[in-house]
């Protein structure tokens, strides 16, 4: 796995030995004296895998670098190496430069070694998630742009279809009002089943994007949040045996953060996708977003579930997003103080209805960033065969109605 790595320090004794290193094992090596020239350096180069750098410089220190390293290169994985063994100081320059890794000098080889070689495969993973995410954004802008040129076309028909029946209503030649009515019976079937093809890659690219979401939560859960519990367990186990008052404060400080960076991971998990919907289904995860959003919001949510049979996985997806993003409308806003959610399902088919006390849909332009999440519902209902309503309630509020059948 060949890496690009800069190393930064004014010891030019160090520099050559980390060239000669690294070099030998096929990384493309760059070395620089001081910050000014590392960062020149980073400039005018292409991007870098790592970047490892003194933490005692003249003129700017390695914490310093880092940190305008991490504000300028983000993605960019940062070391710092330090002689000095003051954990307040080495804490702090973590803190300053926001690195990744550190090590001490003299540094061990083998673990440097594999300090690389987990910071070069994070910055990989990265990469290829970040290009993973540029391919679907520039996926949906095609599909929205390819749905507005065959709304635009068949619009464009039924114009030209009123034209033609205004004409034939005029004319009593019956041999072109049947050719002309079943060339336009064509054209429309055609188009019909263009738009049947567009809603079945719209539905396939949105199950994709969801089983994305599933296997990122899955790798999330299973390295970083159980990684977490370890810390937390480790940091209990010395919070119980140390008796150094001091020492005891920092423990408690970083339990604090580890509690606060765990609660964001599972916030960020339940986003990308829900567990309790995997696990207890559609009814139970309606019941636990409900109760989330009024917790996080503060605004009472009344819910009604009269769905007897089980709803299908691809309609649980659907239904979920659309309350999620609707949840999010509300939020946003509709400065309501109640929400209502109801469904029920007849004759195969499910119905949804979400409504507010708010202050319903205003009078703005289709630009308006409520209305790409309001339209986003609709697209949404129509990908999956069904669709949706939305309306202001006459005493006030939004009503959003949704069909979908359950299949």
């Amino acid at each position: 796995m060949c890496a690009r790595i800069l190393f930064v320090d004014d010891d030019p004794t160090a520099l050559l030995t980390f060239e000669r290193i690294f070099r030998r094992l096929m990384h493309d090596t760059v070395t620089a004296k001081n910050a000014k020239e590392a960062l020149d350096i980073l400039k005018s180069s292409p991007p870098f895998h790592i970047v490892v750098s003194d933490y005692m410089m003249p003129e700017m220190s390695g914490d310093i670098l880092l940190q305008e390293v991490s504000r300028r290169w983000p993605d960019t994985r940062r070391v710092i190496l330090s002689s000095y063994a003051d954990k307040d100081l080495l804490l702090n320059a973590i803190n300053i430069g926001g690195v990744h890794r550190y090590l001490t000098k003299p540094w061990d080889l083998q673990e440097l070694l594999t300090v690389i070689e987990e910071l070069t495969t994070e910055y990989d993973n990265a990469e290829r998630d970040r290009n993973s995410t540029k391919e679907t954004d520039n996926k949906n802008h095609q599909l929205a742009t390819t749905n507005n040129q065959l709304e635009e076309s068949i619009n464009l028909r039924i114009t030209a279809l009123q034209e033609y029946q205004h004409q034939l209503q005029k004319s009593n030649d019956q041999v072109r009002l049947y050719e002309r009515a079943e060339a336009l019976r064509e054209d429309e079937h055609t188009l019909r089943k263009t738009n049947e093809s567009l809603r079945f890659f719209s539905r396939e690219l949105e199950n994709r994007w969801e089983e994305e979401k599933n296997a990122l939560a899955r790798d999330i859960h299973d390295e970083l949040a159980q990684s977490l519990a370890v810390i937390r367990l480790e940091i209990s186990s010395q919070l119980r045996s140390t008796v150094d008052v001091k020492n005891l404060d920092n423990l408690k400080e970083i339990k604090k953060h580890v509690d606060s960076t765990a609660h964001s991971v599972k916030r960020i998990l339940s986003a990308l996708r829900p567990q309790i919907l995997d696990e207890f289904g559609f009814e139970a995860a309606v019941i636990w977003i409900a109760g989330d959003f009024q917790n996080r919001s503060g605004i009472r949510c009344d819910l009604s579930y009269d769905i007897p049979t089980p709803v299908s996985k691809e309609t649980s997806n659907c239904l979920y997003r659309i309350i999620q993003e609707a949840q999010t409308n509300i939020i946003r806003h509709s400065q309501a103080t109640a929400a209502n959610i109801s469904l029920c399902q007849r004759n195969k088919r499910i119905y949804l209805k979400i409504s507010d006390n708010g202050i319903g849909i205003q009078k703005t332009g289709p630009n308006e960033t409520r209305s790409f999440g309001l339209i986003g519902i609709q697209e949404r209902a129509m990908y999956y065969g069904g669709k949706c309503a939305i309306s202001s309630n006459d005493d006030g509020g939004t009503s959003i109605e949704v069909e979908i059948p359950n299949s």
